[in-house]
């Protein structure tokens, strides 16, 4: 009669249940990967030293106990000094993470290490002294950069022994962006007669939440809040000068944008009729003209149509209308507005 021998492999390290964990998301400590003891995990004795042994992979020497904590389960216990778990890990995405990981233990200066892309991930964790080994406590280490793809994460018990472990969980890190805004009206150097309204108009968006209200400002001054598209306000009764105007937009995350500032300028309203406005003072010839009117000395100008609209500008001592239609217009020589007519 022929003899029979049974013949044991290791089979190459796979993911528990040749699966890779999910990051984000919890790991329990007891599906570390398949391999065998000196390739999946190091345990320095053979076999469990749990009594009675729980049926959950009776044929691996890591202990394992059933856990009391909530949820139930099993949990690693029994764990020695330089012992080490490994577990294959899918990152989903490249960003920081915040890693929770739950422990028991009865005894003082106890840590636990982890090392990712073989080199060192979360170095010397502190493991509290619970006063039970089945009295659970949870210790987060924040601001882990991950980097997304599969990868091995090793977990080595420090230089003490004894800490019972039941889960690790990964919580990435949302980082809130902040909207984006652009004013649209008015546009810098724009120039409006004190009668007309100001129309200022913002666009807005949030690329992770939604805007709550769009505030437009004089300067430092609020002027109002628009909390729904579209985003406009007209502005009426201001004084002649210069003002700085911008908006902010603001999101359900609580950040907020504010555009550069734009400056414009109110003028009197111009009619060729108010008793103030200079015809003697500056030399300003031929007027009426066909095209080119001068003046007599250099100065900065501007010039505008009948209702006070500016168009065009410089420094000097002439300007040409050659290209503007026969009527009335108003030229600001310095300080002084001067009516020119144009044939």
């Amino acid at each position: 009669m022929s003899s029979s021998k049974i013949i044991r492999t290791k089979v190459a390290q796979v993911g528990y249940d040749y699966l890779s964990h999910t990051i984000p998301g919890t790991i329990q400590l007891e599906e570390y990967d398949l391999g065998g003891n000196g390739i999946a995990y190091l345990d320095n004795i053979p076999g469990s030293a749990v009594t009675p042994v729980v049926n959950y992979r009776t044929d691996e020497d890591v202990d394992i106990e059933t856990c009391t904590d909530a949820g139930g389960g099993y949990n690693v216990g029994y764990t020695t000094a330089g012992e080490w778990l490994e577990y294959s890990v899918n990152v989903s995405k490249t960003a920081k993470y915040n890693l929770m990981l739950r422990v028991a233990c009865n005894g003082d200066a106890r840590t636990v290490s982890m090392t990712m892309y073989d080199k060192a991930f979360a170095s010397s964790i502190a493991i509290p002294n619970t006063a039970g080994w089945q009295t659970w406590q949870t210790v987060t280490i924040k601001d882990l950069q991950m980097t997304a793809g599969e990868h091995v994460l090793r977990l080595t018990i420090g230089t003490t022994d004894y800490i019972n472990l039941n889960y690790m969980s990964f919580e990435e890190i949302i980082v809130a962006v902040p909207p984006v805004i652009t004013l649209t009206s008015p546009l810098n150097q724009a120039t409006f007669a004190k009668d007309k309204t100001v129309v200022m108009s913002a666009t807005a968006s949030d690329p992770d939440g939604n805007i709550i209200g769009v505030s437009f400002y004089e300067g430092t001054n609020l002027l109002t809040t628009v909390n729904t598209a579209p985003f406009t306000y007209n502005w009426s009764g201001r004084s002649p000068g210069t003002y700085s105007i911008s908006a902010e937009a603001f999101d359900t995350d609580g950040l907020s944008t504010k555009t550069s500032s734009v400056t414009i300028t109110i003028q009197n309203v111009v009619t060729g009729m108010e008793d103030n406005i200079e015809t003697t003072e500056l030399k300003v010839f031929p007027n009426p003209t066909q095209n080119l009117i001068q003046w007599s000395k250099p100065e900065n100008w501007v010039l505008m149509n009948a209702q006070g609209q500016e168009l065009n500008s410089g420094n000097g001592i002439e300007t040409d209308l050659q290209t503007y239609p026969s009527g009335l217009y108003f030229l600001k020589i310095g300080s002084k507005i001067v009516k020119v007519r144009k044939e």
